[in-house]
């Protein structure tokens, strides 16, 4: 039987100052987050604790997709392969170390997302990468994707059953977890569970999208479309998508129950769009719909023209009205399979991020909407064509940082170093 033994003053580190008590050397930091810290004293005789209030800060949402993690996590980690070919590119460190520091300086977060954790668990260097991903989020993660377009899509109903405008907040807060615009523990408590029965799933799910957007390419390069075509086509398939699925459910459903079809688990669980129902019933309700209309009122939402002012609808719309586009042009590079999965996060997340640095390809597109259907976020978007701008708005950042700011995130963190050793030393687990 092992026994740990736990001193408390372990959990008190620098930069250390001469207590307000004892006058000793050693009160130093025990614990960050929220809108203050404390100070203790690690003398034993003295044990003096002071919360010290700390001022309100707002950071910038920055996006990181799979990619740089990737190249970034295989600069600083020698034993995984394709380190060489990533350390030969300067830029991944210098991107690494601009990242880190602006995040240690309470500017910046940069939210992990499921996509992360997927593509992630596909690889065969699952843990560092998780690493990585989890050292620049913190603690923050964007909610799945599904749940916030079922997010946007009620608050659509809610605006049109009343015949209202709809408003949208695109708060970052509003769709993750975790504290965004708070000061950082020095902390990060990780959690590995045991996802080998998903991966499998999550592989053949990718295939069956990235097959069926194959389909679509071969389709879309036998017409030859404007790009108002392609959109005002894709805009409308949602909310038909959707009410098709959900139908196709309750069919399959009603014939397992009466012994029509035989018991087929897939069929049988209801499908994520059934929660998406169910919200947009209670929706009607609410607005003094009778229950017994709310079935055929919801149909008739989902296949009228409001969920074309769903920001996520809108963005995937007009990503995939380009690529229909340019493949009825004379394109003949199919997607490849991370295609739907960049086309999935942009479409649901650009609105809530300052910047995002994405894969070419999927900022090309973005590149290519036409002017009358420009998007109307603010969001700076960036990826390897571009990365030298990226480097610049990181280090704008920092520099903008002010003094009083500075000297302030000195007093409470101490040494700021990049955490280029990242991988030298297990983390805790």
């Amino acid at each position: 039987m092992k026994t740990m033994v736990i001193d408390p003053r372990d959990f008190i580190s620098g930069p250390f100052r001469n207590c307000p008590k004892c006058e000793g050397n050693e009160f130093g930091v025990l614990q960050i987050g929220g809108d203050h810290y404390i100070r203790r004293c690690r003398d034993r005789k003295c044990w003096f604790t002071q919360t010290i209030p700390l001022p309100k800060i707002r950071k910038k949402v920055i996006y990181i997709d799979q990619l740089a993690i990737s190249n970034m996590m295989k600069v600083l980690n020698p034993a995984v392969k394709g380190h060489e070919h990533a350390a030969s590119d300067p830029f991944w460190r210098e991107m690494f170390e601009l990242l880190d520091a602006v995040c240690k300086l309470q500017l910046v977060v940069c939210p992990d997302s499921d996509e992360h954790r997927n593509e992630s668990l596909m690889s065969a260097f699952y843990e560092p990468l998780k690493r990585v991903y989890e050292h620049f989020s913190h603690g923050i993660s964007f909610r799945d994707s599904e749940w916030l377009r079922q997010q946007q899509i009620v608050d659509l109903a809610g605006a049109w059953v009343r015949n209202q405008a709809p408003k949208f907040d695109f708060d970052p807060v509003r769709v993750s977890h975790g504290s965004i615009h708070e000061w950082q523990d020095r902390f990060i408590i990780s959690v590995d569970a045991k996802y080998d029965q998903f991966v499998e799933m999550i592989r053949v799910q990718r295939e069956r999208i990235h097959e069926g957007l194959g389909g679509c390419f071969i389709e879309w390069q036998k017409k030859k479309r404007t790009f108002s075509d392609c959109y005002a086509e894709e805009i409308r398939a949602y909310g038909r998508t959707i009410l098709d699925v959900y139908l196709s459910w309750v069919r399959h459903w009603i014939e397992i129950e009466r012994g029509i079809r035989p018991f087929d688990m897939e069929k049988y669980s209801p499908p994520r769009c059934a929660s998406l129902i169910t919200g947009l019933n209670y929706v009607f309700q609410s607005a003094g719909i009778p229950e017994a209309d709310c079935i055929a009122k919801t149909a008739e939402f989902l296949l009228s023209d409001a969920l074309a002012e769903a920001p996520f609808n809108r963005i995937e719309a007009s990503l995939f009205a380009v690529m229909a586009m340019k493949a009825g042009a004379g394109q003949k590079e199919p997607p490849n399979r991370g295609t739907s999965a960049d086309i999935n996060i942009v479409s649901t997340l650009l609105p809530y991020c300052d910047a995002m640095f994405i894969d070419n390809r999927c900022r090309a597109l973005l590149a290519d909407i036409p002017h009358d259907y420009k998007l109307p976020y603010g969001t700076h978007i960036f990826s390897m064509n571009t990365r030298d701008e990226f480097l610049r708005y990181l280090n704008d950042l920092k520099n903008k940082c002010s003094e009083d700011h500075l000297m302030l995130v000195n007093e409470v963190y101490g040494s700021r170093e990049p955490y280029t050793g990242i991988f030298q030393r297990k983390a805790a687990t």
